[in-house]
């Protein structure tokens, strides 16, 4: 099918950062090959003059070409063109038809066309197809097309309107006629990239690049089987989707593709009755019950901002923050298998797992990670006697807490936001202070839903501590170091239980209270046979494989150091094989 898409996509700032996990565990699909792909697709792009000339030393071209390179080795296209690469002919105000397998043009053929604000040349075009006159075939004969290509994007400086809000934009121009992979795209860079580091440049290109290439709301109804048949069936006159469109104009997807899902949302002002749109793609779901331990989950959800270029064009950005098609707010912006299963269910590519990572955002938390506001899910947690983690609240929000990846700890990102944000995922207001219950307050990003979240943006509060991150290698004084931590590559980060505080008991019976450290830096092995382990100074604590607090009593050089900690899932740190071999039911190994 032949359409012209008019979806915005929009790419705000992201902080770039590593993650720890023991990725291997979370690798194992067989619809991803592993080796990058040699033959992978082949993308064009032709420039703006305008945009050459402000990009003087070819900076920005030179981090294009690298987002192209991650997207070849990622992505090859099924069915790739034979020796030319020609686009369907547009037609004229009367508009397309279908006949004998094809699309046709009900009047004439137009002679080019346009994407963004450049002008597509006819000799790019196929030949012309009038409905009902065969001997019309050639009016417009085909042109010479282009060799070596699967897509083709123009880019230039984005639009003012458009630039307001966003740093780059992607439109969706025009796709192929037989399998309606999109063929042509439009990218708009706004004038500030341009002074943005190479690393950025780079995700906000191969952000901008996987919209073009098919993640937009305009593509759902027309994904392809694997057989390529269409996932959604089509009108056998005019080869349009059969279920209808949306009030926008949007051909709906079938439900096996999409689907809009009622929900209810619990804040900490009220109960949210949301309409948001879910995927439904098989491998897509393969992937999300596996990362986030949720083996009934029967739909994925897309973002719900009400914003032009946001809403179901990017994946959930509360769900899967830290994917590259979210909308950042700070986590890493990475390809995930996500992604890839979503590129897999188009039916037009195959995939490659070379460039992809594991995400650490809500691993293995649970189908209600998923399907709960941030509120609720925090309060779930909080029965349950498990760390928030992302999300957070009052409690975290001086009491340090791991950030998702171990890789160190931090504090609650609380801001005071607007009360007209009624849908916001908001707080309780603080209990202790009169005056503040007058406000509301939620997490600092709009893409989160205004959920709060553990971050290191307030580091300098934790003065007190050794250090918040835990892979850096330090040497400390005995004496200094009262939680017995330990900084270095094979160190993360530990939640303590708060319902048993850690303490110091002295030789001389004084108990020196450890309760504002909250969390705290140490070594850990993995064992064959024990799963994970962790090291506090001369003692070794075997964690259950699913997680859970375990008590510690740890001699010291001054005393004992007591008090509860919370292991993670064995599953995050360790090889599989090593946590299938501990028993859940309480192999706690005291310290040896």
């Amino acid at each position: 099918m032949l359409w012209i898409a008019t979806a915005v996509h929009l790419y705000l700032i992201s902080v770039i950062c590593t993650a720890l996990v023991y990725r291997e565990n979370f690798e194992q699909y067989e619809f991803a090959q592993k080796e990058p792909f040699k033959d992978g697709i082949r993308i064009k792009d032709v420039w703006k003059e305008d945009l050459i000339e402000m990009d003087v030393q070819g900076l920005l071209r030179s981090s294009f070409k690298e987002a192209v390179r991650i997207w070849s080795e990622t992505l090859s296209v099924r069915n790739k063109f034979g020796h030319r690469f020609l686009i369907p002919r547009l037609c004229d105000s009367l508009g397309l038809g279908f006949q004998k397998g094809r699309l046709c043009c009900m009047g004439n053929c137009v002679p080019q066309g346009t994407c963004g604000s450049f002008s597509v040349p006819g000799h790019l075009f196929d030949k012309c197809r009038i409905c009902m006159d065969t001997s019309a075939d050639n009016a417009i004969p085909s042109g010479v097309g282009l060799h070596g290509t699967d897509l083709l994007l123009y880019v230039e400086i984005g639009g003012d309107n458009s630039c307001a809000d966003a740093d780059a934009y992607a439109v969706i121009c025009l796709s192929d006629d037989r399998t309606d992979r999109v063929l042509v795209a439009n990218i708009g860079v706004c004038r500030e990239m341009l002074s943005f580091p190479t690393s950025l440049q780079i995700t906000v290109f191969l952000h901008e690049i996987g919209h073009a290439l098919g993640l937009d709301t305009t593509v759902y109804a027309f994904l392809r089987h694997r057989d390529g048949s269409p996932r959604t069936p089509r009108n056998s006159r005019t080869d349009t989707p059969i279920v209808g469109q949306d009030v926008n104009g949007l051909y709906i997807p079938k439900n096996t593709t999409g689907l809009n899902v009622n929900v209810t949302l619990q804040t900490a002002s009220r109960n949210v009755r949301k309409t948001i749109f879910h995927l439904t793609l098989p491998t897509v779901l393969q992937v999300a019950r596996r990362v986030f331990n949720a083996p009934n989950l029967v739909s994925f959800p897309m973002e719900d901002l009400d914003i032009p270029g946001f809403k179901n064009s990017h994946f959930d950005g509360r769900t899967a923050q830290g994917e590259l098609m979210t909308q950042p707010s700070g986590a890493p912006q990475k390809i995930t298998h996500l992604l890839l299963a979503y590129m897999y269910d188009t039916g037009w590519y195959d995939v490659s797992a070379a460039h992809a990572t594991v995400p650490t955002w809500g691993l293995l938390a649970g189908e209600e990670f998923v399907t709960k506001s941030c509120y609720e899910f925090v309060k779930l947690q909080r029965q349950r006697n498990k760390p928030p983690t992302p999300f957070c609240g009052w409690p975290e929000y001086n009491t340090p807490t791991c950030l998702p990846d171990r890789s160190g700890y931090g504090l609650c990102d609380i801001v005071q936001i607007k009360s007209r944000a009624w849908d916001a995922h908001k707080v309780d207001r603080p209990d202790v202070n009169v005056l503040l219950r007058r406000y509301s307050f939620g997490g600092r990003y709009l893409q989160l839903n205004h959920c709060p979240v553990i971050t290191d943006t307030r580091k300098e509060k934790l003065w007190y501590r050794i250090s918040h991150v835990c892979n850096q290698e330090l040497d400390i004084k005995p004496t200094e170091n009262l939680a017995l931590e330990n900084f270095g590559s094979n160190s993360i980060c530990l939640d303590h239980d708060r319902q048993d505080p850690w303490r110091v008991q002295l030789e001389n019976g004084i108990e020196r209270d450890l309760g504002n450290f909250g969390a705290s830096c140490h070594a850990y092995q993995c064992t064959q046979g024990k799963g994970l382990e962790l090291i506090f100074g001369n003692s070794k604590y075997t964690c259950p494989s699913e997680g859970g607090s375990i008590k510690l009593t740890v001699a010291t050089d001054s005393g004992q150091l007591l008090g509860s900690v919370h292991c993670p899932i064995c599953e995050t740190i360790c090889l599989r094989d090593h946590c299938q071999t501990v028993s859940s039911l309480g192999q706690f190994a005291k310290g040896t």
